[in-house]
């Protein structure tokens, strides 16, 4: 929710750690794209409708953040509401009749605010922003995800098995804060 100078580092250094990750996951760029673009802009869109302010939408996916096990497939939740407003921001609301199936909103942002992504610079962004803490913190998320997928693979794969008919089943809603 920073301006000017600052809004701009950050963005740039958010993109950055954006491409290193998409680098190394080759196959994130067109899911995470076609998940901002299907649930994230819904989420942006009912965001501008109700009124909600750019601090609204930060403090909104915080909460979100903090509420969920894991954002594997609630991401764009969080991040769509947020290229939306720092697009509206940088280009005075004329993104929005470029936005494609595959559109990759971090690109359309970083070109918007004249960015270069500093993939150079990325360990040394770490130490700015935790990295140390949060590599702990994920190592251990691990461990803990590692030890509940053996659980369930005990109890769902080697264990005795219920096999649903799923023309059966009437509700067809997910919650997608907790997939594992």
């Amino acid at each position: 929710n920073s301006a000017g100078k600052q809004r701009r580092t950050a963005v740039r250094d958010a993109l950055s750690f954006r491409v290193v990750r998409r680098l190394q996951f080759r196959q994130s760029p067109q899911r995470e794209n076609a998940v901002e673009i299907r649930e994230g802009l819904a989420q942006y869109t009912g965001m501008r409708v109700a009124g909600q302010s750019a601090a609204q939408v930060v403090k909104h996916g915080q909460a979100l953040r903090d509420s969920t096990d894991g954002i594997v497939r609630s991401f764009g939740y969080i991040s769509g509401p947020l290229y939306g407003y720092l697009l509206d921001d940088a280009t005075n609301d004329s993104w929005r009749p470029h936005v494609a199936g595959q559109t990759d909103l971090g690109a359309m942002l970083a070109e918007a605010m004249n960015i270069t992504p500093a993939v150079e610079r990325v360990d040394k962004l770490a130490l700015r922003y935790g990295g140390a803490a949060l590599r702990t913190a994920e190592d251990e998320r691990e461990e803990v995800r590692q030890a509940r997928l053996t659980r369930w693979r005990e109890t769902l794969v080697e264990g005795p098995v219920l096999i649903v008919d799923l023309k059966l089943c009437t509700s067809r809603a997910m919650d997608t804060r907790h997939v594992f």
